[in-house]
């Protein structure tokens, strides 16, 4: 059975988007409803850490809404990030968008120079020829 291209795909909003975003920055920094608390207490239970998935997917929702508050925090995760993981490519890279979407393009420019200069890119796909 194949699914239609429409099949399975919703138009998520830029509200829903936002209120993503501020849901898992509360879960990331342990402020959260009932909900998101079972979630964390199966998470410690199992030894198991997200930070980098919520910081990635915090800065994906934020980017999707294109809401100020969501960027704003957004900005303030990757700002962290970039300070805890200072040699990671991909953290400078997903600040550089953050700060691009924000309109501030010279800080963002120097953040993805930073990305490509600690190697993003490096290593490429491989190309069938």
């Amino acid at each position: 059975m194949k699914l239609s291209e429409d099949e399975g795909k919703r138009n998520i909003s830029s509200d829903e988007w936002k209120k993503v975003a501020m849901e898992l920055s509360n879960a990331r920094s342990g402020v959260c409803e009932e909900t998101c608390d079972e979630l964390i207490r199966d998470l410690d239970w199992w030894n198991l850490s997200l930070g980098n998935f919520l910081e990635h997917a915090i800065c994906h929702a934020a980017i999707q809404s294109d809401d100020f508050d969501a960027l704003c925090v957004a900005r303030s995760v990757c700002s962290e990030s970039v300070v805890l993981r200072a040699n990671s490519p991909e953290t400078w890279f997903r600040y550089g968008v953050v700060l691009e979407k924000l309109g501030n393009t010279e800080n963002a420019r120097n953040a993805f120079h930073a990305s490509v200069s600690l190697g993003a890119g490096e290593g490429g796909r491989m190309s069938s020829a």
